[in-house]
């Protein structure tokens, strides 16, 4: 659940830092991004779970990686490995980007932009 303790500690964390205040501004008024947290959380605390996470631009990608992970992190008191694929990761790193997450239980989830590109991507 969307825990208010959480909140002020992740705005005290954030306080006075440029990029990452207004990115926390953009995240506390998207219902989406609550609910997003919120999912993370629960998946997350079943242990059999992992997830994808696809989104459009690299700056919602950016906000993901950068502020909602390691909040959910702090709140589940769990260090949560993810990997992460946009368009600027070269070419020749992508398939291998993609075994690590589906050969390697250790990685909660995979974030990518759905412009990485590359036909046929085998995310199973």
């Amino acid at each position: 659940m969307w825990d208010v303790e959480n909140d002020y500690s992740l705005k005290d964390r954030l306080r006075g830092s440029g990029d990452n205040s207004r990115l926390l501004h953009k995240i506390e008024k998207s219902g989406k991004m609550m609910v997003l947290k919120q999912l993370l959380q629960l998946w997350h605390s079943t242990k059999s779970v992992r997830c994808l996470i696809f989104t459009q631009c690299v700056k919602i990608k950016k906000m993901i990686q950068d502020i909602l992970i390691p909040e959910v992190a702090e709140t589940v008191k769990q260090e949560i490995n993810f990997l992460h694929i946009d368009g600027t990761t070269p070419p020749h790193k992508r398939l291998s980007i993609i075994n690590d997450f589906n050969n390697c239980e250790e990685y909660f989830c995979l974030i990518a932009t759905t412009r990485t590109g590359g036909l046929g991507v085998n995310l199973t």
